[in-house]
């Protein structure tokens, strides 16, 4: 949830949260890569929860065809 935030700047920091977690490996000794992907609606007059989650959810799986890490909205 980020209020006073639109389309633009929520995208940015969803970005941001994406880089900083998938910029190095986790744990040791091995190192395992962790990539993001994720679902960025805004919310509209009308909606209800379903009807928004299914915007982000399908911005989600939208990033997930197109190659995976990514943020979509």
């Amino acid at each position: 949830m980020l209020p006073n935030t639109d389309l633009q700047g929520a995208l940015a920091i969803a970005n941001k949260l994406k880089d900083a977690i998938s910029a190095d490996p986790i744990g040791h000794p091995v190192g395992v890569n962790v990539w993001v992907t994720g679902g960025v609606a805004l919310i509209n007059h009308n909606d209800t929860f379903e009807t928004l989650f299914k915007r982000a959810d399908d911005a989600l799986y939208q990033g997930k065809q197109n190659g995976k890490n990514q943020i979509c909205s």
